[in-house]
């Protein structure tokens, strides 16, 4: 009976059936519905984690669904950690949903936690700005490419700071489609061990 299954519970089977990738219907259908109930009352790392799980599958059957969730995330940002903001800004790409308050305030919270922000988070930010042809945050960019790479004067050197981080991005495409099986940090993903809680990390897998 899925009325009685808990935010927990709904994330737990969300994020293995996106893990699975089993996508049937009949399966997702009273699940979703009952994520759907849920949405209010879930933290931020079950949101990320319902979403992650979404993402991994494509799910396009319910917008207003995918848009509750976000907007319950959005809500309060100060509970999303970067992790969380990246892995929810990835599965939007994946989504191809285009939410530029979403996008907006997620990329806030990589901005205001930028030490705790990696390179593969950077890459996959950009490529879901570019999946739903939004332009990413200059001042995101700036940011990293200062405390990260140390770039002096990096209002003058913005284009080359675009360049190196594209050129990250692209060498991670070309490595997803010509060797799969070597992805081990490809993706901003989810790790969730059953019932003791559920935690974000650096996953992989294809694009």
């Amino acid at each position: 009976r899925t009325d009685e299954l808990s935010s927990v519970d709904v994330t737990q089977c969300i994020w293995a059936l996106g893990k699975l990738r089993i996508s049937e219907e009949k399966v997702l259908e009273p699940i979703m519905h009952r994520a759907k109930d849920l949405a209010p009352t879930m933290n931020s790392v079950e949101l990320s984690n319902v979403l992650w799980g979404l993402g991994k599958f494509g799910f396009q059957h319910d917008k207003e669904m995918i848009r509750s969730l976000i907007t319950r995330l959005v809500v309060e940002t100060s509970q999303v950690s970067p992790k969380e903001a990246a892995s929810t800004l990835y599965t939007l790409g994946r989504l191809n949903f285009r939410d530029e308050e979403a996008f907006e305030k997620l990329s806030r919270v990589l901005i205001e936690h930028i030490e705790d922000v990696s390179a593969q988070a950077i890459a996959n930010t950009l490529w879901a700005y570019r999946a739903v042809e939004l332009t990413p945050p200059t001042d995101l960019l700036n940011l990293w490419a200062t405390q990260k790479l140390g770039l002096v004067g990096i209002q003058t050197m913005q284009t080359t700071a675009l360049i190196m981080l594209h050129t990250s991005l692209n060498d991670l495409n070309r490595i997803c489609k010509h060797q799969p099986a070597a992805m081990a940090s490809a993706e901003v993903g989810v790790s969730m061990p059953p019932k003791s809680g559920i935690s974000l990390a650096m996953n992989c897998s294809n694009f």
